[in-house]
């Protein structure tokens, strides 16, 4: 700013002694005009620019704040389902020592034989019945 202000290029020169009208606006005035024109065009681009620059780095930290937010609501869904899974380990721990840890396993495997059975079975009724059709 202050190169504007102060600088003697960005000044406007006296006349010379002498000098008509036409020739101070010909070899004082003009050149200084252009050079402001110039100046002017520069800074516009510029400004344009960090416009552009300032739009796009608005959109992308909207974006950021979207995707935070959205890991945000996933961290308290994954709190809570860890609550949940820490309340479901001190029952088992409870259950394991009522009745003994290899009796829970025991337990827990024919639990899962009986429900892969059961998949089965839908499985083998879904395909009869769309075989049927």
């Amino acid at each position: 700013m202050r190169e504007y202000d102060e600088a003697k290029k960005w000044q406007l020169p006296e006349a010379e002694m002498l000098m008509s009208a036409k020739g101070y606006r010909e070899k004082k005035a003009l050149p200084l005009v252009r050079r402001l024109k110039d100046a002017i065009k520069n800074l516009t681009l510029q400004v344009i620019n960090a416009l552009s620059e300032n739009e796009r780095l608005s959109q992308l930290i909207r974006q950021k704040n979207s995707r935070i937010s959205g890991l945000e609501n996933r961290i308290d869904k994954l709190k809570e389902e860890n609550e949940s899974l820490k309340q479901r380990t001190g029952i088992l721990d409870l259950v394991e020592r009522a009745v003994g840890r290899e009796q829970v396993r025991e337990i827990a495997a024919a639990q899962s034989e009986q429900e892969d059975w059961e998949k089965r079975q839908r499985r083998r009724q879904k395909t009869r019945s769309a075989q049927s059709l």
